[in-house]
């Protein structure tokens, strides 16, 4: 699944008008990266990763798998930055805005978490999950009133 999802990345990179050699530089660094993350060895997977970005990388799900490692790593401000651009590259991607919020939350930036989930919320007003996280963040921050209007939705 991996290999063939790396053969699609150099397929993409090479039509998005690149050099080959630049695209093989590219895949032979996330490769790496995946062989690293096997293992375990995520600052490792990391390094190559950035190499990749650096060169041009910048697909929305390898940006995902970025942030990912980011957060697991507790490198917060660097996961934000790449969610956010994972979210320019895909506009539509709602789980990211909770992710965002996330990050926001482990940096004690409350606040920002809650308009983070709450720009969701005004995406997807239907979405339960949504509703729930920003309860939960409301309830963090001191406004059980707020939050309570969140946990009521249908």
């Amino acid at each position: 699944m991996v290999r063939m999802a790396l053969v699609l990345l150099g397929a993409l990179l090479c039509l998005a008008g690149r050099g080959w050699a630049q695209d093989e530089g590219m895949v032979d660094w996330v490769r790496k990266g995946d062989f690293y993350l096997e293992q375990g060895r995520v600052q490792l997977a990391l390094a190559e990763y950035e190499k990749a970005l650096a060169a041009g990388a910048g697909s929305a799900p390898f940006l995902n798998r970025m942030a990912a490692m980011y957060m697991q790593t507790a490198q917060y401000p660097q996961a934000l930055t790449v969610l956010r651009a994972s979210l320019r590259e895909e506009p539509g991607q709602l789980t990211l805005y909770s992710r965002i919020g996330e990050a926001h939350l482990a940096m004690g930036q409350l606040d920002s978490a809650i308009a983070s989930v709450d720009y969701a919320r005004a995406l997807v007003p239907d979405n339960s999950a949504v509703h729930s996280a920003l309860a939960f963040l409301l309830l963090q921050s001191g406004q059980p009133d707020r939050a309570k209007a969140h946990l009521d939705t249908e």
